[in-house]
């Protein structure tokens, strides 16, 4: 595959804050992946799609992301209401008619862990296959290490070392919607020297095999505390996922931190008309602004702050929960001030029922990975897809 760069998104202050069955790592720029993709209508790969007519009403925990500046409210800040947005341009695109794709079918064999263990450092450990996915615990690098994969939620696995080991976002079997809270400790200090960004590839060769994921060179690689940070956008059949990446953290001794999938497998659980772009603009214009703390001049008013700019939009998938299951649901994510960020579903509101009550979906918690930054994106709107295809088998 070849590397295609797209617009990034802005990472938003590093507060660990993870929520159990949800991995959202923020991007800094695009890479190439070789996401497997097993899709089919419920009955195998010969039974024939679901029509709009057909396709049952979805209850989803979450229809919209309130970008980088809600994460930012959410971690500590809220005193000024930001000032909304500001469209440039009109929004044309539009496509009548996408699909829903259901995760938590996916199924990991105990060859595929123990191969994805030793990639990670974990060569020698046992897993545990426990319910709803798999389990291990050992040491890496001499290092208490662990590791744990959620089937439900499309095979999303997730390994730490050190302090981290004690605190994974991933728990296979653990109730929708449980959260945990850490703060992340390396070992070796903050005047350690990361490695660079040919030592971490390097490090974390064996797991980017494993995977199907090739990591473009235009990814930067962003250092903290010791650690060399790089993180690449995963696509499912073309398109992008808001907020999910595959993330893979160094030092000198090797991997410290990973998180990703392992070839999930989906099934459709239905066809949805879909409405434009610009009518997706009008619910995130209208949704609730988030406040942040943000400097003011002693003893005078604060400033009024500025819209934010919208130039353009693209399809993309959205994770949440419809009942008790992980889906990816058609979405339009927005161009803002230069990186694409807040996303808004795509499915028409009359196949929308009462969410439900589980906010939690599979692949997307706030995980703590790497330092601030990230490089700013072309005003022109992306073509779709904006990374290359992978092909369901």
């Amino acid at each position: 595959m070849t590397d295609t760069p797209e617009p990034a998104r802005r990472r938003s202050t590093r507060v660990v804050a993870l929520l159990v069955a949800v991995v959202v790592v923020i991007a800094v720029a695009a890479g190439t992946v070789a996401l497997v993709a097993k899709r089919s209508g419920g009955g195998g790969s010969s039974a024939a799609q679901p029509t709009p007519n057909d396709s049952p009403t979805l209850h989803l925990s979450r229809t919209s992301t309130g970008g980088v500046a809600a994460e930012a409210a959410a971690a500590g800040g809220s005193t000024t209401a930001l000032g909304g947005y500001d469209l440039r341009g009109t929004l044309s695109t539009s496509t009548s008619q996408g699909v829903v794709i259901d995760a938590s079918s996916s199924t990991a064999t105990r060859a595929q862990v123990t191969a994805l263990l030793q990639a990670l450092g974990m060569g020698g450990v046992t897993p545990t296959q426990v319910d709803g996915g798999w389990t291990a615990r050992g040491t890496a690098h001499g290092q208490p290490a662990a590791f744990a994969l959620d089937e439900t939620g499309g095979n999303v696995w997730q390994f730490a070392r050190g302090a981290g080991a004690n605190c994974l976002a991933v728990s296979p079997g653990s109730a929708p919607g449980t959260s945990s809270s850490c703060t992340a400790v390396n070992a070796r200090g903050a005047t350690a020297k990361a490695p660079s960004r040919a030592a971490l590839v390097k490090a974390a060769g064996g797991v980017f095999s494993i995977v199907g994921v090739t990591p473009g060179t235009g990814l930067t690689v962003h250092d903290a505390d010791g650690v060399a940070y790089l993180d690449v956008p995963l696509t499912v059949e073309g398109l992008p996922v808001v907020g999910v990446d595959l993330s893979v953290g160094a030092d000198a001794d090797g991997l410290t931190s990973a998180i990703g999938w392992l070839h999930p497998s989906f099934s459709t659980v239905g066809s949805y008309p879909l409405v434009s772009a610009r009518t997706a603009y009008g619910q995130l214009a209208v949704a609730p602004v988030p406040a942040l703390g943000i400097a003011c001049p002693a003893g005078k008013p604060c400033p009024t702050p500025a819209p934010q700019v919208v130039t353009a939009a693209r399809l993309a998938w959205l994770t949440s929960r419809d009942s008790n299951r992980t889906v990816l649901v058609p979405a339009w994510q927005f161009e803002v001030d230069g990186f694409y960020d807040p996303a808004v579903v795509a499915v028409s509101p009359s196949y929308l029922g009462q969410p439900t009550t589980n906010p939690t979906p599979a692949g997307s918690a706030g995980v703590a990975t790497g330092a601030p930054g990230s490089a700013p994106a072309s005003t022109a709107e992306p073509p779709a897809p904006p990374l290359p295809a992978t092909t369901p088998n």
